[in-house]
């Protein structure tokens, strides 16, 4: 092949290896530029070798929308890079934002900051609830949302099996008294 230096080598000639440092770093872009990229030309935007989302499920095979499950639209539209970064992050999983600043890059933040906001909500946990590609439950959530209400309000597991509990309670639906996120009251 004639190269004047190892492939990766080459490509940091020109692109500069202070934009590809972050404390997570994608194992492809460790090992070798050419696992996403072409060297000289290509269809696909960025030289990739396949447009996403293909080029992401080579290695995330997990990671396919489910028809039987509620998808997240950009993860349905192959969007990875709306949330994820491609190269490297400073943030876990290689987000391009801190994980709960980044759900706010498309729902808007007022609702959640009512006067009364909910620990996971101001702590920016969102996925503490809501899983961040699909679900079986609506809202993309974890669970039904009596388990996750109870996984930490730990006491009142053992109050949903009453069976003189209050019906809404009883049967799981914590969100029609109260509000998941924030209130002002």
């Amino acid at each position: 092949r004639l190269l004047r230096a190892a492939e990766s080598e080459l490509c940091l000639r020109c692109h500069k290896k202070e934009n590809f440092k972050g404390s997570t770093v994608h194992p492809p872009v460790e090992d070798n530029c050419m696992n996403c990229h072409q060297p000289h030309t290509s269809n696909n935007t960025k030289l990739l070798t396949q447009p996403p989302p293909a080029l992401c499920q080579n290695c995330h095979d997990d990671k396919k929308p489910d028809i039987d499950k509620t998808v997240h639209p950009p993860f349905k539209n192959g969007e990875c890079v709306k949330c994820h970064a491609p190269h490297t992050s400073n943030q876990k999983s290689l987000l391009v934002k801190p994980a709960g600043d980044i759900c706010f890059t498309c729902h808007q933040r007022e609702p959640f900051q009512l006067s009364v906001v909910h620990k996971p909500v101001s702590e920016g946990q969102c996925v503490r609830c809501h899983e961040p590609h699909q679900s079986v439950e609506n809202k993309l959530v974890r669970k039904k949302q009596a388990e996750i209400c109870v996984s930490c309000h730990d006491k009142l597991k053992e109050q949903l099996k009453d069976p003189n509990g209050h019906p809404p309670f009883r049967e799981g639906q914590c969100s029609r008294c109260h509000s998941p996120h924030s209130s002002d009251k």
